[in-house]
């Protein structure tokens, strides 16, 4: 997980959003550092994970919490649940993007 002066991110999804969210932090943010990414299609996500210059692993959804100290959510409102359920069970932080996500009526 994490040093004293670095946080590790999940990112909950590799679309749009969580693709342009991992590019950024490969290239370097300070104080932070991507440590995997979950994605519907694995194999699509690995192919996109590839021109990264540090390698970081597709898991599934419920795996991110215990892989990082942040957890980004960028993923359909479907999932929202199986990202943030885990993720605030082990105490991370829990960074909600997708605003479909945050009217569900179903939170």
């Amino acid at each position: 997980m994490s040093t004293a002066t670095e946080l590790t991110v999940g990112l909950g999804g590799l679309g749009a959003i969580g693709g342009a969210l991992a590019r950024r932090l490969d290239r370097g943010l300070p104080g932070l550092r991507l440590a995997a990414v979950s994605a519907r299609d694995v194999a699509r996500a690995e192919r996109r994970l590839a021109g990264l210059g540090t390698p970081v692993p597709v898991v599934t959804l419920a795996e991110l919490a215990g892989l990082a100290d942040v957890v980004v959510e960028c993923a359909p409102a479907a999932v929202f649940r199986d990202i943030a359920e885990p993720a605030i069970r082990a105490g991370r932080i829990l960074l909600p993007v997708s605003v479909a996500s945050c009217s569900s009526t179903r939170i």
